[in-house]
């Protein structure tokens, strides 16, 4: 999209200002190409040129444009009557827009001088910007160029200035650099004190051993001469018998174990309860097996429990019953002589209580059918299974409550 022409000659005032001549001139060309009757691009562009004869050119174009413009008429009896290096007037002191393009007449279509053209610059990237100079400029008559202007302090480019931010991590990465120096010298210092100490202590216990080891040995002269005398032999002493007195009997009573370690899980001390022996008829405690491995077996009636499930817990306690093994069969719910009838016919050694209320199966959560409790030598429950087991899981299980020291099972 084209830039307004106001706009376009706005910019090239800002350039002048700010001492960017070189540039407000390369634009200056490029817009006297398409408009050469502007008296302002004119006017601007003497303000733009360096060469006093290329001044009077432009004034003298802006002249023959607008005849009444008095400004650009006594700029350009300075330029004729001064001498060769002219002070000029900075025009910026009026208002921008004090120049009005008047419409020239018909007649009057002034071209382009030569020395306006855009000479060719290699790029910005070939030439370093500290010694770039202004394209020369070719007046009106002359057939060579004139020597390239040099840049004066206006003209040069501004100096970037460096982010104070940068400056400040710069030097803390520069004290953070001397700080590691100082810290690595000082430690191989200390280091080279260290092993020259240490060279030094050892050179002396050389020495000291070695003097020690250089001296004569003593010859000790003895002082008395043993002469063999006569002594009497030992004779036995009889001493009073002791009479042993039998001492008081203590008895071991089992601390009261804590509420909070009492629970239906793997690690706590299992409820107790006492229930009905249905074949002697006697009421048996759990807690009456303190020290012993205990296997609880829970299930509901005859018909919820299978006869292998019945063969291996009867071959389990004949196996291990003499070793220390305690297994209880309870049974929730039914009849006592139900129960005994079901011992008989099934030929079971093993003691089975009767749970009739099912208060016990409450109280240790038991859901599924058969469910087995394994309680270890040190009154804990060490695992739990629900479901049927194999007799050789039984035999894992039963081995592990019955060591001293139990361990993890599998």
């Amino acid at each position: 999209m084209t830039e307004p022409v106001a706009d376009l000659l706005l910019r090239i005032e800002r350039l002048l200002h700010s001492g960017r001549q070189q540039e407000a001139r390369l634009l200056l060309v490029d817009y006297l190409k398409s408009n050469p009757v502007s008296v302002r691009a004119w006017w601007l562009m003497s303000l733009a040129v360096s060469e006093p004869a290329q001044k009077i050119d432009c004034l003298q174009r802006v002249l023959r444009l607008d005849p009444g413009n008095e400004l650009a008429r006594g700029q350009l009896e300075i330029f004729q009557k001064a001498p060769p290096t002219p002070a000029v007037v900075n025009p910026f002191t009026e208002p921008v827009g004090s120049f009005i393009e008047p419409e020239p007449p018909a007649e009057q279509t002034p071209v382009t001088p030569a020395w306006a053209a855009p000479v060719a610059t290699p790029p910005e990237s070939a030439v370093p910007t500290a010694q770039a100079q202004p394209a020369a400029l070719e007046p009106p008559g002359s057939g060579e160029p004139l020597p390239p202007v040099p840049l004066t302090g206006a003209q040069s480019a501004p100096r970037r200035k460096m982010n104070p931010f940068v400056i400040i991590i710069l030097l803390m990465l520069l004290v953070v650099g001397l700080l590691l120096i100082w810290s690595a010298v000082q430690n191989a210092r200390q280091k080279q004190q260290a092993s020259l100490a240490t060279q030094s202590n050892l050179q002396m216990t050389r020495d000291m051993a070695g003097m020690l080891t250089s001296l004569p040995l003593p010859t000790l002269a003895p002082t008395w001469t043993a002469s063999p005398t006569a002594s009497w032999l030992p004779t036995a002493t009889r001493r009073p018998t002791v009479t042993l007195t039998p001492s008081p009997e203590f008895t071991f009573t089992r601390t009261p174990v804590p509420t909070g370690l009492i629970g239906p899980e793997r690690g706590l001390f299992p409820p107790d309860f006492s229930l009905v022996d249905v074949d002697t008829g006697s009421l048996v405690s759990l807690s009456q097996f303190d020290g012993q491995a205990v296997m609880l077996v829970f299930f509901r009636s005859a018909e919820t429990i299978s006869a292998n499930e019945l063969a291996a817990v009867e071959g389990i306690y004949t196996a291990d019953h003499a070793s220390g093994l305690v297994v209880l069969g309870i049974c929730s719910g039914g009849s006592g002589g139900a129960v005994e009838s079901f011992c008989s016919a099934g030929q079971l050694t093993f003691p089975i209580l009767l749970d009739a209320d099912s208060s016990v199966r409450k109280v240790y959560r038991v859901e599924t059918v058969p469910s087995h409790f394994f309680i270890n030598i040190t009154g804990r429950i060490a695992a739990i299974v629900t479901g049927e087991m194999t007799p050789n899981q039984m035999k894992v299980q039963a081995g592990a409550i019955m060591l001293r020291f139990p361990t993890a099972t599998p």
